[in-house]
């Protein structure tokens, strides 16, 4: 992880992150928090405004993300970054190698019924990497939300086949 001190935390940015073009994810204070570039920003922005954002939080399959007010945001403005997200925290993260047959049929099945349910509002999952997605208790939990994107025809495949050959792949392996 690499790491900076601004004026009041010491942050941390997430080793695994740094393969995210849309926005790294760092700790501080304690707290998780995801730097938004600024497309993500317009397309996190857009999604807020559609609905289908707090429709897949109250379905229970998104976790929940907090936008930081300008205000909230100065403390990192050496980021330089659009937006920052405070997510919450899980306090167990596991792998896909990790889980039992039972997590991995979870994960795939929800990363398919994610897909689906935000083309229904309009938009696309780019990234259906089986690392987006955590378990709080049994319950799978999409942590990425900036893969949830505009519906675009050019990218429509791009998402569809990396969500189903990673949801194919998990199922396979099961079998």
């Amino acid at each position: 992880m690499s790491e900076f001190k601004s004026s009041s935390f010491e942050v941390h940015f997430d080793g695994g992150s740094f393969r995210d073009p849309a926005g790294r994810v760092f700790m501080a204070g304690g707290r998780i928090f995801r730097g938004l570039t600024k497309s993500a920003g317009r397309n996190f922005e857009c999604l807020s405004k559609s609905g289908c954002y707090e429709r897949l939080i109250a379905e229970g399959i998104l976790l929940p993300a907090k936008k930081l007010s300008p205000e909230e945001a100065l403390v990192f403005a050496q980021l330089n970054v659009e937006q920052i997200l405070e997510h919450e925290k899980i306090n167990h993260i596991s792998y896909a190698y990790e889980w039992p047959f039972t997590l991995l049929k979870r994960a795939a099945i929800a990363h398919l019924e994610l897909h689906l349910s935000c083309l229904k509002d309009g938009f696309n999952l780019i990234d259906g990497n089986a690392y987006n997605i955590q378990f709080v208790g049994v319950n799978p939990k999409f942590i990425d939300t900036p893969s949830i994107v505009p519906y675009q025809d050019e990218i429509f495949g791009r998402g569809t086949r990396n969500s189903a050959s990673n949801s194919s792949r998990l199922m396979l392996t099961l079998t």
